[in-house]
């Protein structure tokens, strides 16, 4: 998933910043990218906390595993797991600019066009 994530933003970073002879669409395109290495790196540490939560990276793993990390528990032993999902999260819906809180997502495409 983050590697079709990351393939389908670079032809993207440079539809973003196409007209070169305009430095609002250079800056748009610079914003995007920047905005794309931020979500890209939320979204790895998820997945490292992930890993180091469960032991493994293998869906059918983690699912048998999910049952153990219930939001009931308030131990230190769920912090990873939650934390993991909330980067796993934010980090495909800053990538995917999809949350409606982004500031820069507007101007890009907006600059852009």
């Amino acid at each position: 998933m983050y590697l079709t994530i990351e393939l389908l933003s670079l032809p993207l970073y440079g539809l973003a910043s196409i007209k070169s002879r305009s430095l609002l669409s250079t800056e748009a395109g610079l914003k995007y990218f920047i905005l794309g290495a931020f979500s890209s790196g939320v979204f790895l540490f998820g997945v490292s906390l992930l890993y180091f939560s469960t032991g493994s990276l293998s869906f059918s793993e983690i699912g048998q595993l999910a049952p153990a990390f219930s939001l009931s528990d308030t131990g230190l032993a769920t912090l990873p797991s939650e934390s993991s999902r909330l980067c796993i999260c934010n980090g495909y819906v800053y990538g995917t600019c999809r949350s409606s809180f982004q500031i820069n997502s507007g101007s890009i495409s907006h600059v852009s066009s």
